[in-house]
């Protein structure tokens, strides 16, 4: 096999563990939590977090985490947002903002959905705080 269709097949496999973490699998082969959001209906509120960019109306943590999974959970590098802490970074998000006025929560929705559009190489990293969705200390 090249080297290519690994990182293809290494980057499917950790996509899938990231969306079985999210969605509240155990380890040794727990079912999925049934109440797990649907992607679907997640990505159709998309359109409007994008026209209101940083000022969206952020995602749930549970949602955010569950659409991340989707979209971003085969991407590879060094964020904030991690699969076992991703609900607790995001909860952690909401009274940070990025530049004093908007919140990083929205900023991450934005940028996520952003992802589900394209280029989620680019948006994946501010999805996860990083560049314009860093929270500001």
């Amino acid at each position: 096999m090249s080297a290519e269709g690994s990182g293809v097949i290494g980057a499917a496999i950790a996509r899938a563990a990231f969306v079985a973490l999210v969605a509240g699998a155990g380890a040794c082969g727990g079912a999925a939590s049934p109440s797990a959001p649907d992607v679907a209906a997640l990505e159709a509120m998309c359109d409007a977090k994008i026209a209101a960019g940083d000022g969206a109306t952020p995602y749930s943590a549970t949602d955010f985490c569950e659409l991340y999974a989707s979209v971003c959970g085969g991407q590879s590098f060094t964020g904030m947002l991690t699969p076992a802490k991703c609900v607790a970074t995001y909860e952690g998000w909401a009274t940070m903002t990025i530049d004093g006025t908007d919140g990083v929560q929205s900023c991450a929705s934005s940028h996520l959905c952003n992802a589900t559009h394209g280029s989620p190489e680019m948006h994946c990293t501010h999805a996860a705080g990083e560049g314009p969705c860093m929270p500001v200390p």
